[in-house]
């Protein structure tokens, strides 16, 4: 067959061709394919490449940390040599220090000044004495908070402290470091230094190997020391959202990466003074250098999404030409030959139709098959359901267990372990068949979850024949009827509430009467529900509660279960009975 009359063919039939049918189902698969594909790629492209930028902020702030720690370290020989100094331990025991004695501790302090540049005084107090002696002077402190470091030690009673101060000119000039110094578990002194704040702005700045755009230094107790903002620095960390998370995420970690909003905030913890260095990097400014790779994606993107058409177009014209010789044998039948190798497609066309009824017979078994998959599916999504009030409930109540653990009470651990068992159950889609045991053990999950919020309030009678307990029954339809009595029947009643739970059997089928003492339900509503209820029809708008259960039953049982809800709205109490046939093999 010439190739001239394939296109013949196709403009003869115009649209309708099916050849216009290959390409748009080519086009179709390759879109379906290709664009999910590359979203997927430049989906994960961007989370390589933020992590990869949080890796490098968290590198750059660690080595910040290694040159920041020279700091603290320097303070912290000078603290050590104190704390070690016979004449130092000689002034801090001494009860009344004489000349001798405050002379050997000031030359300590000015040998200490001089050995290390950054400290532009020190300060060693005696809780013994109430003394004070630093390079200059020597003070009865006593209660006079003459000092800013003395008071606000007095005010915070903090073991470590670390904070900046201003001149008159509201200036940040200085930067106090104190400790505490202990002698055999007991406190004899402070040792505090006091150095140029501008001094400990250059040592900041300078540890970074790129200087980010905001820098944060934090004290473990929250108050920000140093800051790009002035306004900010002396303020507690809370009062401001994002770094107050990156600070409570670095609490526990030693270097951390925090996305917020357009900034990569990362992390590192002083191991020796308990300061947190973050450091702000805007994402948009990093990315900048990555631009080429965008670009790179995007192109080739292009580059194969129009490959891909002309293949398209391509493969659709070659797998039209074999429809294009069948339909020319057809026209012309003494065409066929035996040799040929198109006749084995002919006749494979040929049969596919004749076999058409044969295939009937697995089609309706497949339909069988399907609509039992369809039907075990909506039993799980029915099942699968579950009332968000009772989870936010439960949840708060756990809140208020937590707090009261504090002083000894393990309700928060009890009623996590049965809120988790619930919901695991609940979600188990699997298995939607389980024993009348089990059903009981689930609900009573549930009820020891509801005694510990409403405890002496709310009363529970089960009453289970034996016999009852190895049947087989639908999951979780007991839960829901409970829960209902709960939200709906105790609603506006007052205390004692009582639920009452009978199971027996009857012949062939499984009873169960759920009653409670509640408000009961109106007869317009009552009669409503009945209807509901006898109604053969499935309403998949009703969600939760006794519809819920009534579904779930029919979908299983069909028409040998039933449900049915009696009330007395006047004197209270509602009573909910079904019952379904006793089928151990489901």
């Amino acid at each position: 067959m010439k190739k001239d009359s394939v296109w013949t063919i196709i403009k003869k039939y115009g649209k309708k061709s099916v050849f216009f049918r290959y390409v748009v189902s080519s086009m179709t698969t390759i879109l379906l394919i290709f664009i999910p594909f590359f979203f997927v790629i430049f989906t994960y492209y961007n989370y390589v490449l933020t992590q990869e930028l949080s890796k490098q902020a968290t590198i750059n702030a660690l080595q910040s940390k290694n040159i920041f720690e020279s700091l603290t370290a320097d303070f912290h020989t000078g603290y050590e040599l104190a704390r070690n100094s016979e004449d130092v331990r000689g002034f801090l025991h001494s009860t009344v220090p004489d000349d001798g004695i405050e002379e050997k501790t000031r030359a300590f302090i000015l040998t200490l000044l001089k050995d290390s540049s950054l400290p532009e005084e020190i300060f060693i107090y005696s809780f013994e004495n109430e003394t004070c002696i630093s390079s200059q002077e020597t003070i009865q402190l006593g209660r006079d908070n003459r000092y800013e470091w003395y008071r606000t030690y007095r005010s915070t009673k903090l073991p470590f402290i670390m904070f900046p101060r201003t001149d008159e000119t509201g200036r940040f000039t200085k930067l106090y470091i104190c400790n505490e110094i202990y002698e055999n578990n007991r406190l004899t002194g402070l040792y505090c230094t006091e150095m140029n704040y501008q001094k400990f702005v250059s040592i900041i700045q300078d540890s970074f190997v790129s200087l980010p755009d905001q820098i944060f230094v934090v004290s473990d107790i929250g108050l920000i020391l140093y800051c790009d903002n002035p306004e900010l620095i002396n303020t507690q960390m809370f009062e401001k959202k994002d770094t107050y998370a990156a600070f409570r995420s670095a609490t526990n970690v030693e270097g951390n990466s925090i996305i917020y909003d357009d900034y990569i905030i990362a992390v590192a913890k002083s191991t020796q003074s308990r300061l947190l260095i973050m450091s702000y990097i805007q994402k948009d400014s990093i990315q900048e250098n990555y631009k080429f790779i965008n670009v790179l994606l995007l192109s080739s993107g292009l580059v194969i999404f129009v490959s891909s058409i002309l293949l398209a177009l391509f493969f659709s014209y070659r797998q039209y030409r074999s429809v294009a010789d069948v339909m020319k044998i057809l026209e012309k039948p003494d065409m066929l030959n035996k040799n040929d190798g198109l006749l084995n497609e002919f006749f494979y066309i040929a049969n596919s139709i004749s076999d058409i009824s044969q295939k009937n017979e697995s089609i309706s078994n497949e339909l069988s098959e399907k609509m039992f998959l369809l039907k075990n599916a909506q039993i799980a999504a029915l099942q699968a359901q579950i009332n968000p009030h009772f989870l936010f409930n439960t949840l708060q109540l756990i809140s208020l267990s937590i707090i009261r653990e504090i002083k000894g009470d393990n309700m928060a651990t009890y009623l996590i372990h049965q809120l988790s068992s619930l919901v695991r159950t609940a979600y188990d889609t699997e298995n939607y068949i389980v024993s009348v045991a089990d059903e009981l053990e689930t609900t009573q999950m549930y009820l020891n979850i509801q005694q510990a919020r409403y405890k002496s309030q709310l009363s529970i009678h089960v009453d289970v024949s034996p016999e009852c307990l190895d049947c087989r029954t639908i999951k979780l339809i007991l839960q829901p009827l409970v829960e209902n009595s709960i939200v709906h029947g105790f609603s506006g009643r007052e205390a004692p509430w009582v639920i009452s739970i009978f199971c027996r059997r009857e012949e062939d089928y499984l009873v169960y009467e759920i009653s409670d003492n509640g408000c009961g339900i109106s007869e317009s509503d009552l009669q409503a529900l009945n209807a509901i209820l006898a109604s053969d029809k499935i309403d998949r708008n009703e969600k939760v509660g006794v519809s819920n259960v009534n579904q779930r039953l029919k979908l299983v049982y069909g028409r040998k279960c039933s449900m049915t809800v009696a009330s007395d709205p006047e004197m209270g109490g509602t009573v909910i009975r079904m019952r379904h046939i006793i089928n151990n093999l489901l």
